[in-house]
């Protein structure tokens, strides 16, 4: 399996593969549908909205707002109207607990858990297929204990200031074994993701995401969006119920 700390599991997969684009495109609104796949697999559809100083994730039990100038995640639970702030100085400790904890591990486990290594390439199948609108390429994901595909438009831009969380993420190593080398492959290439299939063969079962773009539009998130619940209550990080 990969590490990805607590606050961020259900938004980091997707961020993950938003590859770098042309800048200075208005704000983007992308609806997708995401399956876990795992011990534990499941299907939901959510929301994702890009704006230069925003990331934000929407679906019906959870609300993922990434302040690229304040430097926060917050993330709102519907059901319990609950939320955390995580500041990126906290998100950089977190990874760094991680790392050691890492370490502590016996060798055998250390590698199920971070992958046997290795680099991660994505090579140009010559399939092209019409995706939520848009003409979209095929790359195939290859690498140690990582396998699957990306299908990448060029035709859609986001705004200037939108890599900066992906920069951020990668500077705190914010996926650990196989998907930090996937995220550096992607990086090399220019496009817009809008289908992925990732699988890990890091452990004894079989793990990873899928994700489909059912619609993008250039559109701002409306206002509700943007802010939490008023009677929403805040938990600190970490805290049972997040």
């Amino acid at each position: 399996m990969t590490y990805t700390p607590r606050p961020m599991r259900r938004v980091l997969p997707l961020l993950a593969l938003l590859l770098p684009v042309t800048a200075g495109a208005a704000d983007l609104t992308v609806h997708q549908r995401v399956t876990a796949v795992g011990p534990r697999s499941e299907t939901h559809e959510m929301t994702e909205y890009i704006t230069d100083t925003r990331r934000i994730t929407d679906d019906p039990e959870h609300r993922t707002i990434v302040d690229l100038d304040a430097k926060t995640i917050t993330m709102l639970d519907k059901k319990q109207n609950t939320y955390t702030v995580t500041t990126f100085d906290e998100l950089h400790r977190q990874m760094d607990e991680a790392r050691k904890h890492l370490d502590a591990l016996p060798p055998e486990a250390r590698r199920m858990m971070q992958g046997s290594g290795g680099d991660v390439s994505l090579e140009p199948t010559g399939k092209t297929e019409k995706i939520a609108g848009y003409d979209a390429r095929e790359y195939a994901i290859r690498g140690t204990g990582i396998s699957g595909s990306v299908w990448v438009s060029e035709a859609i831009s986001t705004p200037a200031k939108a890599a900066d969380w992906d920069r951020f993420r990668g500077a705190v190593g914010g996926q650990m074994g196989p998907g930090a080398k996937l995220g550096e492959a992607m990086a090399k290439v220019n496009g817009f993701a809008l289908r992925t299939q990732v699988r890990y063969a890091t452990g004894p079962v079989a793990s990873g995401f899928d994700t489909e773009a059912l619609s993008v539009a250039q559109q701002s998130p409306p206002a509700d969006v943007t802010t939490l619940p008023a009677n929403a209550r805040k938990l600190a990080p970490g805290t049972a119920g997040e």
